[in-house]
């Protein structure tokens, strides 16, 4: 099948999965559902109910646990990822990756990770994980390649490309390696950088399941807050852990957030591709400008180059994060240039990524302050780097603004 075909699917399945009509008194829009509490038909009903609230056959108990736009939104996840069999909707993606450390690691756990990774996962990590005398975490960096695994982990845990540096990793052969120290770790990819443009599951056999920040590409709009875990086909059964855990703590997204993703992912495909073709265009201004040092951008990468050959094979095109590195500035003047920037009103400074507004950020004083200098350039996160969510502006405007900046900082 053609990119174009695969595409027209997938957002054919992002306007229709999870939708039925003919059940919602013939709405041609999704209704929202915003109960706490289900009506049962009868007490026996209730009971049973009760006996697995979590099953798929079970009917709507407490919204606590699911509820209607709840299971829409899994079902129409499922559908457009392909090789996954389930899903489950979690209220941010730092709640979806903690329920899912925390319902699948066993006591005396270890969690293998690729760094670096999003500064808030690291400090969930290193807080929660990585303090308790029950768990340990084995760190690898991302740039070695296929790491040593020794004895194995219990649970792998790896994003790419990785946030903020641009890192790719081998999905197949990371996971084929840690899966022959351990045939039974369960390989977690965060596809919240590519999304819709990388199939984790069709690269490689070996990852059970992908975690995603929602509030990202997913809803694009940065106004909801989300996170989503994906079960590949035949491992269902992982999602059951996991929502036991997302209802013991009250995970789960609200039906009026998951009724706003649900309209959000109808253009979730079309918007990706639109703010990679964007991307492209501004890396290259950048990779050119005498003020840059370098650029990380998939799309810049050629024949030769350390990540070209995993790009091409992982990933349908480019995407719209890029990581540039300013050439001698010091936190003084990479603070001017942003304030600078700032005053354009295009490219706003902010944290997260992903939606169609363009977002600036300097990673070492913001998404990755929490690692601490040592380690920030252990894992290559150096004082001039900036990372660029492209949005879906024209590319020219958010160019005209970038040479502002640059020229009077």
């Amino acid at each position: 099948m053609d990119e174009k075909k695969a595409d027209r699917r997938l957002s054919t399945k992002a306007i229709h999965a999870g939708f039925r009509f003919r059940e919602s008194y013939g709405s041609a829009a999704e209704p929202m559902y915003p109960a706490t509490t289900y009506v049962f038909p009868s007490a026996e009903a209730a009971a049973a109910a009760f006996k697995n609230p979590y099953a798929e056959e079970s009917d709507f108990v407490y919204s606590r646990m699911s509820h209607p736009n709840a299971a829409m939104v899994e079902e129409r996840l499922t559908a457009i990822e392909p090789g996954s069999g389930a899903a489950a909707i979690f209220a941010s993606g730092e709640s979806a990756i903690f329920g899912t450390i925390w319902g699948l690691l066993p006591n005396g756990g270890v969690i293998a990770c690729l760094n670096p990774i999003y500064g808030g996962t690291h400090h969930m990590m290193a807080r929660f994980f990585g303090h308790m005398s029950d768990f340990a975490i084995n760190e690898y960096d991302a740039r070695d390649g296929v790491p040593d695994f020794g004895f194995g982990p219990d649970v792998l845990f790896l994003e790419t490309p990785t946030n903020p540096t641009l890192v790719m990793v081998d999905i197949d052969a990371v996971a084929a390696a840690v899966k022959q120290s351990n045939p039974n770790c369960i390989v977690v990819v965060d596809n919240t950088f590519m999304g819709a443009l990388q199939t984790p599951f069709e690269i490689s056999e070996h990852v059970d399941l992908i975690v995603y920040s929602g509030t990202k590409y997913m809803g694009g709009h940065s106004n909801v807050l989300c996170g989503a875990v994906l079960a590949r086909k035949g491992r269902e059964y992982l999602i059951l852990d996991i929502e036991r855990v997302r209802g013991d703590f009250g995970g789960i997204l609200h039906p009026f957030e998951c009724w706003l993703l649900l309209t959000f992912l109808k253009t979730y495909a079309i918007r990706m591709n639109t703010q990679s073709e964007r991307a492209q265009i501004v890396a290259e201004f950048l990779q050119q400008h005498h003020l840059v040092e370098r650029v990380d951008f998939p799309g810049l990468w050629q024949s030769g180059d350390v990540y070209y050959e995993i790009f091409k094979k992982q990933c349908t095109a480019p995407g719209a994060m890029i990581a540039f590195y300013l050439k001698g500035f010091d936190r003084e003047r990479i603070f001017r240039f942003q304030n600078i920037l700032a005053e354009r009103h295009h490219i706003l400074l902010a944290v997260s990524l992903g939606g169609v507004k363009s977002l600036l950020c300097h990673p070492a004083s913001t998404t990755h302050a929490c690692m601490g200098e040592e380690e920030q350039l252990k894992y290559g996160i150096t004082e001039n780097l900036i990372r660029l969510s492209v949005g879906a502006e024209e590319a020219e405007v958010l160019i005209e603004d970038l040479q502002f900046a640059l020229e009077n900082c």
